[in-house]
């Protein structure tokens, strides 16, 4: 059985994975970045790994709370906390010099320029094997622009590729009228592929005392809440674009990240779902080699033909 992907066929070295299971960015380990996980932790039986999103300058992110519990799913607004792309280089990267499996850096900005400065750096570091744009996260003034206008989205993913060397991929919001207006924009852009999607934009309140559970009153809502508003966004785009759609959003075990293979997505992000239990990224892809043997699946791309995709 071959459970290997390829996420970036436009691209002339591609994109290899060995399977289709990585962590989305901002919940590998504590800290996003995997400082969290056991020391001995199999990093390399990952499909890859999508690092915290990144901006140009420090943050120190939104005030607390950042986290607040819902049925089925959670709350936050943690709000890009990073040291800045220079930090990122100089304490994380070296970690994963030798990494045997793809390392992906996301990167976040506010302004148009910022992005630009951020793909010029980035152009630079040869940790990294590709890049995933944020273009929705929602615990941030303005970081949902990018993601919410097509011209726009279209010019920053255009700019970036002309920049880097290395596939790019654009991560969408769900918090718009047309996201497959967004998609078809960021494709014609150059992107090689898209995640989709970020979380959904949400808030929860103390009726007594009128008080917001989150220190900056709005946050974004993921887990197992929104998989059925993340699998039908990747359902449509699956049929609008013809570049690989990364489907993220609630995937928690393997019958999970099947729907979403199930349905067109070419690889899946694991993501609130491992926070304080990184194994379950080994379960989730233990359980995709069973489910395939069971069925008599050779590959990812069968399991679509199975239901006619």
């Amino acid at each position: 059985m071959d459970v290997s992907v390829n996420l970036a066929p436009s691209y002339p070295k591609g994109l290899y994975l060995s399977n289709p299971v990585m962590t989305s960015a901002g919940t590998f380990g504590s800290d996003g970045y995997g400082s969290g996980l056991p020391k001995n932790f199999p990093f390399s039986e990952l499909g890859a790994i999508v690092l915290k999103s990144t901006t140009l300058l420090p943050r120190l992110g939104n005030p607390e709370p950042h986290m607040e519990e819902q049925p089925n799913g959670w709350l936050n607004a943690i709000g890009l906390k990073n040291p800045g792309i220079h930090g990122l280089m100089e304490n994380v990267l070296p970690v994963f010099a030798d990494s045997k499996i793809p390392i992906i850096l996301s990167l976040a900005a506010d302004s148009y320029e910022d992005f630009i400065a951020l793909a010029q750096i980035a152009s630079r570091i040869t940790v990294i094997d590709a890049i995933e744009l944020n273009f929705g996260c929602p615990n941030t003034a303005n970081g949902l622009d990018f993601g919410q206008n097509p011209a726009i989205a279209w010019r920053v993913t255009q700019d970036v590729k002309a920049l880097v060397n290395m596939p790019v991929i654009v991560k969408l919001t769900p918090n718009v009228t047309d996201v497959v207006e967004i998609a078809i924009a960021v494709e014609d852009g150059g992107a090689d592929a898209i995640t989709a999607i970020n979380t959904v934009a949400g808030m929860a309140v103390d009726w007594s005392t009128g008080r917001p559970a989150l220190g900056n009153v709005m946050g974004g809502l993921s887990g197992p809440a929104i998989k059925p508003v993340a699998l039908g966004i990747v359902y449509k785009l699956v049929r609008a674009v013809g570049i690989p759609v990364i489907g993220v959003g609630g995937i928690s075990n393997a019958d999970d990240a099947m729907e979403f293979l199930c349905v067109g997505a070419s690889a899946i992000q694991v993501g609130s779902a491992s926070l304080g239990h990184p194994n379950r990224y080994l379960a989730v892809i233990a359980g995709i080699v069973e489910k395939m043997e069971q069925q008599g699946l050779n590959d990812v791309p069968s399991l679509r033909k199975v239901i006619g995709v």
